[in-house]
This record gives structure tokens, sequence and C-alpha cells, in this order.
């Protein structure tokens, strides 16, 4: 039981060590972002770059909007997948959203995380 609790403890302080530096969604930015309506989908198209001091991945969230303001569609997407994206460089993303009465979008950054 001893040696259980130890190991426990051990990988506690080493995963507190890796948080020192935290990624933040506000360092990434999107850049070229376009939309597309094909059908009854709208296509967003862009690329999102890493301006963290550390590699990691973000997650978007793509909110379309009617002529009134009202939220037509929203969805997070990790465009990166379960990869992290490089300290300094970009990543492209391509992502549908229901395009319903849709006349405007938005993209934000709403989290992060170190993949290992």
């Amino acid at each position: 039981m001893r040696s259980i609790f130890m190991t426990g403890v051990f990988l506690l302080s080493t995963s507190t060590a890796f948080a020192q530096q935290p990624c933040k969604p506000l360092a990434f930015e999107t850049r070229g972002v376009k939309a597309t309506k094909s059908f009854d989908k709208i296509i967003l198209t862009g690329s999102v770059s890493n301006g963290n001091p550390s590699d990691c991945g973000v997650q978007l969230r793509a909110t379309s909007y009617d002529e009134k303001g009202y939220v037509v569609d929203t969805a997070n997407f990790w465009p990166a997948s379960t990869r992290n994206i490089p300290a300094g460089a970009s990543e492209p993303f391509k992502y549908f959203l229901n395009a319903g009465d849709s006349k405007s979008f938005e993209i934000v950054p709403v989290s992060t995380k170190q993949w290992r």
C-alpha cells in the first residue's frame, strides 16, 4: 500500500512541473478566415497561429449568427486534432457549420492542451 501512495505522489509532483509553462488561449490568433456557403453548410477555412512560448494544442469555437445577431450554429473543434502546434507556427483548418440563415460568423480560441 505504501508504494502505491508514493507512486501517486510522484506522478502528482511531476505533472505540476509540466504545468509551469501553461499555454493561453488568447495567445492563439486566427488568420485569413473565410466562409463559403455550400448548400446547407458554411465551410470555414483559415489558419491559427500559436503565439505561446510552448508547443500546445488549441480548441476553437466557431459560431454563426443570423442578421439579428442570434446564434444559428456553434461548435468547438481542435484544428490540429491531438497534436501540439509548435510555438510560433500556424495550423490550417477547415470546419463546417449548418448554414441556416447565417449572415456572419466568428472563430475564437476557448481552451488549450499540451498533448504528450
